[in-house]
């Protein structure tokens, strides 16, 4: 098996694996898509201090209207709950409810024991290994943000 189908191999079976999981503990509307959108609430939140549907939006390279499809979507589930920005009035700030919370601490969790047992296989030479090379891939993808 070539690199590129084993990390396409690795990607889809985390992703399937979180799709199943989020199913089984009651979290069924969550896709590895919508969880994306999740991702990029709690991290602009984080990081810039306020989420909004625009910033959503570029931090995932989709379009805006997109971005709303989605976002309407997780507003409705009850994931993200949506308040007035008093420093813009054309726009709203997003926050995760207690519900998406509660859905992200699982998530943790979850890929906690994934990469857990993902790591069990290496030997602690592979791991360093990996864990190198990882970096250094991670460091380029950042780099060029637009790939």
């Amino acid at each position: 098996m070539s690199l590129s189908r084993n990390l396409v191999t690795i990607y889809k079976g985390y992703n399937r694996h979180l799709s199943n999981s989020f199913y089984e503990e009651g979290f069924s509307e969550i896709t590895a898509n919508s969880y994306q959108y999740l991702i990029a609430v709690y991290k602009l939140k984080k990081y810039e201090k306020i989420a909004t549907t625009t910033g959503v939006a570029n931090r995932l390279g989709v379009k805006n209207a997109s971005a709303v499809q989605m976002i309407n979507a997780l507003l409705k589930t009850g994931y993200l709950i949506k308040k007035s920005n008093s420093a813009d009035k054309r726009s709203s700030i997003l926050e995760l409810s207690e519900k998406g919370f509660k859905m992200m601490r699982f998530e943790e969790k979850f890929s906690d024991e994934f990469f857990s047992i993902f790591f069990a296989s290496l030997t602690a030479e592979e791991l360093k290994l990996l864990e190198k090379t990882s970096e250094k891939i991670a460091i380029k993808i950042e780099e060029n943000r637009s790939v």
